[in-house]
């Protein structure tokens, strides 16, 4: 379908990691793309019996025999899959960070827990990191997700302007599947007025001007909050995929508006892959976003 698509997962052989390995396996069969395989170690247990070399080689014959394994177990033969299998030294999120963008990767695939309660506010797991740093789109993928070729995805829409490139970028990549993708917006009725009803209208009409997708719908839907009404219509419908856009916020409203990003709470509440992706995401002007830096880095970890 596609082969200048390029997919990252990273493994660290773990449950969730085995599901997102198995769907990604299964998406670049599925879309001619190409995979690559990355698992990063801690170079400090090399020791006198073993070098860091050594264990370099160890680390990437080990996740070698893993993708092995993996790939015949999905019903391939390796020769059936365009794929790499890279090992780097260093903490997982940084070498997941460096990794995706000097390959160029199109598409970042990670696996992630179901969680509820306050474990969702102190869960600090590599996928949230990863899509708070990251300016490439990432899939996060509940365990026991299954890839079937996609027919409905839902586009999350707060009916913002940097949402607008993000919908044309899952427009021209869902041509490919000719899949129907409906722009949700979530109302709380008990606080909605006019107002908020015409700026969504605005906001659809200027989507329709700019994004050319035929198969393009918007919808509403009420909930007492976003993420109860996007998992309520998610639960009620077909939906295969769920888009969100993730805001750069800036120190200063790190600091005043401390709350739990919405796609943060989706990204562990959801049974539905999410794809998260950057506001003003355009694939042929991804690289101008390593010229910004976070407000803070002391914070990184603070949402």
């Amino acid at each position: 379908m596609d082969n200048n698509l390029r997919v990252l997962v990273a493994t660290d052989y773990s449950t969730a990691a085995q599901t997102a390995e198995r769907y990604a396996i299964s998406f670049v069969k599925h879309t001619g793309s190409y995979l690559i395989f990355m698992h990063a170690y801690d170079s400090s247990k090399a020791s006198e019996k073993i070098s860091r070399e050594g264990l370099r080689q160890k680390k990437l014959e080990d996740l070698k025999a893993h993708c092995h394994k993996a790939i015949e177990k999905a019903g391939l033969k390796p020769g059936e899959l365009m794929y790499e299998t890279i090992v780097l030294d260093g903490p997982v999120d940084q070498r997941i960070k460096w990794e995706a963008e000097t390959a160029d990767a199109s598409l970042v695939f990670m696996g992630t827990h179901h969680a509820k309660g306050l474990s969702e506010k102190l869960f600090g797991g590599h996928t949230w990191k990863m899509i708070k740093k990251l300016r490439i789109p990432i899939l996060a993928i509940p365990e026991n997700a299954l890839f079937k070729p996609l027919e409905h995805v839902v586009f999350a829409a707060q009916g913002r302007e940097g949402e607008i490139s993000a919908i044309n970028f899952i427009a021209s990549f869902l041509e490919k599947f000719k899949a129907d993708l409906t722009g949700l917006h979530v109302i709380d009725y008990s606080l909605a007025d006019e107002t908020e009803d015409n700026l969504f209208r605005k906001f659809e009409k200027n989507v329709n001007e700019k994004v050319k997708y035929d198969k393009l719908s918007f919808k509403r839907t009420n909930g007492k909050t976003v993420t109860e009404g996007l998992e309520t219509y998610c639960q009620e419908n077909t939906v295969d995929w769920l888009v969100m856009c993730h805001e750069q916020r800036t120190l200063l409203e790190r600091i005043l508006i401390p709350d739990l990003s919405i796609t943060r709470k989706m990204s562990f509440n959801t049974n539905v892959p999410l794809l998260a992706v950057p506001d003003y995401y355009d694939p042929k002007y991804a690289d101008l976003w390593k010229l910004f830096k976070p407000d803070a880095e002391q914070l990184q970890d603070e949402f």
